[in-house]
């Protein structure tokens, strides 16, 4: 009987070992006491563009006189006219002139230049609106204009004479139109150039000089042309492929005149370039 009791009592204890100890079966972990695994795959989340800035100043914000007038060139439109109404901000960006606006929840403006005789600049982002129906400069192409000059118009001629040109206010050429689309980085270039002006009974006398370069390319192109009234315009085409100007005046202050430029450049790869220039004559 006692050997018997000895045997039963030692399986009862192999039992509850075998048991994990009288716990009632195999025990399991909790997800919660699981170590995490690591999958090695980084997920990478890109930064976020950075909003559009502008660039370039002015010395003093315009001031119209009677006759406000604006320049436009965009890579379809070449405008002008009466600039009432026009908005100015006070970095010197010009947002409205006429029935042309620039908005949008990001714009930018290029190339600021002015004072209180004249204002300039290129909106490169955002939505322009007119009577002619709404664009989105950047939306087709990445490389659209619209280079613009808001100035006042002049009353008179002065007297007749001979005046000398400054080396004028530019802003960047874009692209237009050519048998080769530019790479990403060539679709703006930077342009020079000079101009005279001599005044007689006829009107203004003019010569425009400009040289544009874009990626390595250059063109140029050689203007003249008469201005027959104060708030006239004139039209050139022609002295190389591509090459044009559309020309007019205004009221430097002190006596002083702007000779205006929307010009187009034909470069040597056949591409074609547009940008604005304002020189002070005196």
């Amino acid at each position: 009987m006692n050997i018997k009791f000895l045997s039963l009592a030692v399986a009862a204890a192999f039992t509850l070992v075998g048991c994990g100890g009288g716990g009632g079966g195999e025990q399991k972990s909790s997800a919660a006491n699981q170590a995490p695994v690591d999958s090695g795959i980084v997920i990478w989340t890109p930064p976020a563009a950075p909003a559009p800035s502008n660039s370039g100043s002015v010395d003093a914000r315009f001031v119209a006189g009677a006759a406000p007038r604006f320049f436009l060139a965009g890579n379809s439109t070449q405008a002008s006219g009466d600039a009432t109404p026009f908005t100015q901000n006070a970095d010197g960006t010009v947002t409205a002139m006429g029935k042309y606006t620039l908005t949008g929840t990001q714009i930018a403006t290029q190339e600021i230049s002015g004072n209180a005789n004249f204002a300039q600049g290129r909106w490169n982002v955002g939505t322009v609106s007119s009577d002619k129906g709404v664009s989105d400069i950047m939306k087709a192409d990445g490389y659209a204009s619209y280079h613009y000059v808001l100035f006042n118009g002049l009353a008179a001629f002065p007297a007749s004479g001979t005046l000398t040109c400054d080396a004028g206010k530019f802003t960047k050429p874009n692209y237009v139109d050519g048998g080769i689309l530019p790479a990403v980085g060539n679709y703006f270039g930077t342009s020079t150039g000079s101009a005279a002006m001599t005044l007689d009974a006829k009107g203004a006398h003019v010569t425009f000089a400009v040289s544009t370069t874009a990626g390595g390319v250059s063109g140029s192109a050689n203007i003249s042309s008469v201005i027959t009234g104060p708030n006239g315009t004139s039209f050139f085409s022609g002295g190389g492929a591509g090459n044009s100007a559309w020309l007019t005046l205004g009221d430097a202050g002190n006596g002083s005149i702007y000779l205006i430029a929307q010009y187009t450049v034909g470069l040597a790869n056949s591409n074609t370039y547009r940008g604005l220039a304002t020189f002070t004559c005196k």
